[in-house]
């Protein structure tokens, strides 16, 4: 019989999905057993098991959703989640291993799971034994007003099944409430997929252009076109990350000796032409020598004497070592090696199977952190200085048990005056006579709790100066738009009035237009389908993608202008009703020179955008408080932890004054710690890189699990607040994910060391790993001129010698007239300026030169 043949065919069946009796009926009681979901909502709204009834555990909820949205969801999901990880996984391990009815080798779907041909152990699991928890944006099934995720569902239902956890199985099908959450989910997915295909196609593209002139030079050093040194040697090490399988595996390399001498050295024994090993090598390699020593003590020393051991085993050693060196200088990158596109390309490929925006992870709270396709723009094409979620971390110095690190996280957080009320009132006087005028009169009474971070004095001064303010604020500012409201539908209903004739006109005309608009449509619709690659069409793909370009770039400037302008046509018109405002002839003239003066800065210099804005404001709430009667508030009594105020209101519509006090109550801040917004106590993850991890391993045995290595994480960037902290903190280990932060206060190094953690962190999530050589050649790229340049047109490319660089990224037009009107040349040394000639690129067997041509 011919051996190559197959005998038998590789066919996956039902045979293959089914699992043995006793496991379904054990799989059935581990996930429809007890309902973890009532445990997590009960312990959310502070109550233990069975001191609720099921009614009040759901006005609980209710209450604490309804006052807190998004925070007090995120916490919830973040609850059941941690919860339900728990439920069925140990068990699921054994099941695919142990309880299937055809067992692994035979089983083909187990085989072609296992073995990494297709699939994964989630697909297997999905048929066979459970789908698990659905997520949309990373959070679970979200509820409707009515507090349901479903209309069958009761309200507020704390089930695990109503929040999206489906226990059913593809094998025996899916309930109809599964399957709808189950189609939630996976649209979700493929929408995701589409849009993400796009960003990271980009994201590639903008890497490999940037990277594209690196390459390997004669001297080992990574240089740029320019002869601009990124690296002194390739990945800090030299070594070409294709040829590093077997260079630390020191055993294969001892048991093929001979094979790599022959293939090294041509059948020659090994000499001592290397002199010494790179730094950390040598070490490894004794580390190895000496397990290997103990090991043939034990079996030579009946046979063998000591001394004779000794020295076989130096010369044993001393070959080995220089077969090691050997091995090392075999495989270090050949010179023109181009290591630029290499590692935009292992990057640029994984960022396509990211799905991911955003990511909860145990511990974090709601404290949401940004990941995947987002993530990886932020660090790498854009190099934010504000980016979406700033998060500060800081380790506890020493052990410290829960109750200590508490009371220091009780130190930090900001305390609100949301936080403190206990209890709000309004009461209206519809009718009340003040200064001979009608009015109506709004009392509002706040009583507030006790805390122990705030003292009295401190409550009072915030209640009476910055919270009245503010609420001042808060009420004119909604009158604003209720009387813009007011005036939107007066409008209405005046141009509602007009004479029938006009109408009908108008209406027959706008028919008219609405058919040729149709008629146009339909027409533009046969045109692309019958010529895609129309002119017009290609017009139209190219002014839409340069709008992509031009958005991020131009976003914050348009916003910026833009409020001004609305800044100063609300001001001028506040201005010019002289007979309602109390303001004189030079307090207009301060206020437009005040405004040309905040636009002068802002067509001057992009980085005042912040300052503008903030004068802009403070200018507004000025022309506010000067606009509104001097006696709206009529009276205010503040005695410890009770504060009242009265509004008095003429002829203006009602307002839900409650409301209006609530927002402003979580604007104002009675105890504030810089800019940290929230603040988390989480555990420390000690590595064995720290000098904390022989402690901890000796504390973990002898403690208690209450106590540990506790670290502060707070959203926002505020390094002096944590600064201030040093007796209880341990502020050499501070970390933040904001990369140009970490350039400002720890300098380049700090930041070239967070872009390859940031990234690592990145991909780590789907489980990716990119080779460190790949990575710190992004890093030292983007940090090589002592700043943190981001990789498109405004980064280091702008700073190209090469015009047919920059030509060919982006914005082509631009760099032409550049290029023109400044007289540029091109000494053709980058590949795109090459591929644009024609000629060979300079790299690999293209970056040298036959200098003078040899007869032989």
């Amino acid at each position: 019989m011919d051996p190559t043949k197959q005998l038998h065919g590789f066919t996956c069946g039902v045979d293959d999905l089914v699992i043995l009796p006793h496991y379904d009926i054990r799989r059935k009681e581990e996930l429809e057993g007890d309902d973890v979901g009532e445990e997590a909502h009960c312990d959310f709204v502070k109550f233990k098991r069975g001191e609720i009834g099921p009614l009040e555990l759901q006005l609980e909820i209710e209450k604490a959703i309804s006052s807190n949205k998004e925070a007090a969801t995120a916490a919830l999901d973040m609850k059941m989640k941690n919860k339900l990880a728990n439920k069925g996984s140990q068990f699921n391990k054994e099941l695919l291993l142990k309880g299937l009815l055809k067992p692994f080798p035979r089983n083909c779907i187990a085989l072609m799971t296992i073995t990494g041909a297709k699939g994964s152990t989630v697909n297997f699991q999905q048929i066979s034994s459970y789908l698990g928890q659905q997520e949309l944006e990373g959070k679970r099934v979200p509820r409707m007003v009515s507090g349901k995720t479903l209309p069958c569902f009761p309200p507020w239902d704390c089930a695990s099944r109503a929040g999206g956890y489906v226990s059913d199985r593809f094998l025996s099908g899916l309930r109809p409430q599964e399957y709808y959450f189950h189609c939630m989910a996976g649209r979700e997915g493929l929408v995701d997929t589409a849009v993400k295909t796009s960003r990271s196609g980009y994201l590639q593209r903008c890497l490999i252009k940037n990277l594209e002139s690196l390459k390997v030079c004669y001297d080992y050093t990574v240089r740029d076109a320019d002869g601009s040194i990124i690296q002194f040697y390739y990945g800090e090490d030299g070594v070409d990350v294709h040829r590093t399988s077997f260079l630390k595996n020191f055993k294969a390399l001892k048991n093929n000796q001979a094979t790599i001498c022959q293939k090294l050295r041509h059948g020659c024994k090994p000499n001592s032409y290397i002199e010494k090993l790179p730094d950390g090598l040598e070490e490894k390699v004794k580390h190895f020598w000496e397990k290997r020593t103990k090991k043939l003590e034990k079996k030579l020393g009946k046979l063998v004497k000591k001394e004779e051991m000794v020295k076989q085993l130096k010369e044993e050693e001393a070959d080995f070592l220089e077969l090691v060196g050997q091995k090392y200088f075999s495989s270090l990158a050949d010179s023109g090696e181009p290591v630029g596109v290499l590692a935009g390309q292992s990057v640029g490929e994984p960022s396509t199977q990211m799905t991911l925006n955003t990511f909860h992870l145990a511990g974090r709270g709601e404290m949401n952190v940004t990941l995947g396709i987002p993530r990886l723009q932020e660090i790498l094409m854009t190099a934010s200085e504000a980016i979406k979620t700033p998060i500060l971390t800081c380790p506890f110095l020493g052990w410290k048990s829960k109750n200590d690190a508490q009371s220091l996280l009780a130190k930090v957080k900001k305390i609100t005056v949301a936080d403190m009320i206990e209890s709000m009132e309004v009461k209206l006087l519809p009718l009340s006579i003040y200064n001979h005028q009608v009015s109506q009169l709004y009392k509002l009474t706040v009583k507030l709790k006790k805390h122990d971070f705030v003292s009295s004095e401190d409550c009072e001064y915030t209640l009476k100066f910055v919270f009245l303010r503010e609420l001042e604020d808060a009420i004119e500012s909604h009158l604003a738009l209720l009387s813009k409201i007011n005036g939107i539908q007066n409008f209405k209903t005046s141009s509602g009035s007009v004479d029938s004739d006009e109408t009908e006109e108008n209406a027959s005309s706008t028919r008219h237009e609405e058919e040729m608009l149709d008629d146009d449509d339909d027409e533009d619709e046969d045109e692309r389908t019958e010529d895609l690659s129309s002119d017009t069409q290609k017009r139209k793909q190219q002014t839409t993608d340069e709008m992509d370009y031009d958005d991020d770039e131009n976003e914050d400037e348009a916003e910026t202008t833009a409020e001004i302008e609305d800044e100063k046509s609300e001001q001028t018109d506040e201005i010019d009703n002289g007979d309602e405002e109390e303001i004189g002839d030079r307090g207009n003239e301060e206020q437009t020179s005040k405004l040309q003066s905040t636009e002068e800065d802002i067509s001057n210099t992009k980085s005042s955008k912040s300052k503008t804005k903030t004068t802009v404001k403070q200018n507004k709430k000025k022309e506010r408080r000067s606009k509104k009667d001097s006696d709206r508030c009529v009276f205010v009594d503040v005695e410890g932890l009770h504060f009242e105020v009265h509004f008095r209101f003429v002829n203006e519509p009602h307002i839900l004054l409650a409301q209006v006090a609530q927002k402003t109550a979580k604007k104002v801040y009675i105890k504030n710690s810089g800019k940290i917004d929230q603040c988390r106590m989480v555990k420390y993850e000690v590595t064995e890189n720290t000098v904390m991890w022989d402690e901890y391993q000796t504390k973990q045995q002898s403690q208690d699990s209450d106590s540990a290595y506790w670290a502060l994480k707070a959203a926002g960037v505020d390094f002096g607040t944590f600064w201030e902290m040093q007796d209880d903190l341990d502020v050499t280990r501070i970390y933040t994910n904001n990369i140009r932060a970490m350039l400002n206060t720890y300098g380049v190094e700090a930041a070239r060391a967070s872009i390859l953690r940031e990234v690592k962190t990145v991909f780590g999530i789907y489980g990716v790993e990119i080779d460190f050589r790949h990575l710190s050649l992004i890093a030292d790229f983007m940090t090589h001129t002592g700043g943190y340049q981001p990789m498109s047109r405004h980064g280091s490319i702008s700073e190209s010698l090469s015009p047919f660089l920059k030509m060919s990224f982006e914005t082509a037009s631009k760099f032409i007239v550049e290029a023109a009107a400044h007289g540029l040349t091109d000494n053709l040394e980058t590949p795109s300026s090459r591929i644009c000639l024609g000629l060979p690129v300079k790299m690999g067997t293209g970056c040298f030169d036959i200098m003078q041509k040899l007869d032989i």
